[in-house]
């Protein structure tokens, strides 16, 4: 595992979010992005259990963003969107 020196390092030159625990970005908005992070947690789980089948998980959520962010759906609508696209393959959520 890596320091948290170098998780610093790493967020402080690329600009990107270190995976290492107590990395300390300079940026100001990656700091906050770091809060946010903290207090609404991301599943990990769209880019690895949804990619196997078609319409993938990536591919609708993407899409149902841009309709989000484009003022066009809502986002109960984008969620109910794309549990029904994983619906069409994904046997857990076919019960």
């Amino acid at each position: 595992m890596a320091t948290k020196e170098y998780g610093t390092m790493f967020t402080n030159t690329l600009q990107q979010l270190s995976a290492v625990p107590g990395a300390e970005p300079d940026s100001e908005l990656l700091a906050e992005v770091v809060v946010l992070m903290e207090e609404c947690a991301t599943p990990y789980l769209m880019l690895t259990a949804f990619r196997y089948g078609q319409p993938s998980g990536s591919t609708l959520l993407q899409n149902e963003l841009q309709g989000v962010f484009a003022g066009e759906i809502t986002v109960d609508e984008a969620l109910a969107n794309i549990q029904a696209g994983l619906e069409t393959w994904y046997e857990p959520f076919q019960k």
